[in-house]
């Protein structure tokens, strides 16, 4: 009932409008399947330039990191699954976030003896030295805005691999251009992309190069040129 009544004020109110704004390319073509109306399509300013050196890891252990908050829609069980799935040792997730489903995550870790393998860390408003020391990020969401921590992920150069969370994670990956994306209806489709990594991820580390210059598309300048253009046509 509320998502018919959201939808029925959308085709009454948006019309209304001067202009109409996403963030992502595909929400502006659900969107105009709804109104019918052009729909300007400006991406979240979310790559912001920064001079950083990476860390060197001595040790034969890759570190995979997810940011996110641990609630329902962000999946996380569906990343532990897939952990659970990978026979390659050399590895430690970390998970950085709180939320409401921690204590059952927790739970799902301790029941499947993956505490050597999984660390929850708390909340952090500064999650740059996480990425400088990470091998690999990993986003298992079921939708996603524009989720920035893709495109931080990238800046870092660490390799992505991120679920097909509708939304902008296809204007930031492609077509798997600049990282790896995997459907939501196996766990075995992360876990044997995961493995695919531990065993040999010069595959990844070259998307990773190549996506430099896509990301100017989703810097600050960029996206105040945009409304700039649509402010003038208005």
């Amino acid at each position: 009932l509320k998502k018919n009544i959201i939808k029925m004020l959308i085709i009454i109110l948006y019309k209304k409008a001067s202009a109409i704004v996403t963030n992502s390319s595909m929400s502006s073509k659900d969107l105009f399947k709804i109104i019918g109306l052009k729909i300007d399509t400006i991406f979240s300013p979310s790559y912001i330039i920064d001079k950083f050196k990476r860390k060197k890891s001595k040790k034969n252990i890759k570190i995979i990191i997810a940011v996110s908050r641990l609630s329902k829609e962000k999946n996380i069980l569906f990343l532990l699954k897939a952990i659970k799935l990978v026979k390659n040792k050399n590895f430690v997730l970390k998970i950085i976030g709180d939320g409401d489903q921690k204590k059952d995550l927790n739970k799902f870790v301790s029941k499947n003896q993956l505490s050597k393998k999984v660390q929850f860390l708390d909340y952090k408003k500064n999650v740059k030295k996480y990425f400088l020391e990470a091998d690999l990020f990993i986003n298992t969401s079921y939708f996603e805005g524009f989720p920035n921590t893709v495109v931080e992920s990238l800046k870092y150069n660490v390799p992505v691999i991120c679920s097909k969370s509708h939304g902008g994670i296809f204007d930031i990956i492609k077509n798997n251009q600049y990282g790896y994306l995997f459907d939501l209806q196996k766990i075995t489709n992360l876990s044997s992309l995961i493995s695919k990594f531990l065993d040999n991820n010069s595959s990844f580390l070259k998307k990773t190069r190549y996506a430099k210059a896509h990301l100017k598309k989703f810097t600050i300048k960029n996206c105040i040129l945009n409304y700039e253009k649509l402010f003038s046509r208005l």
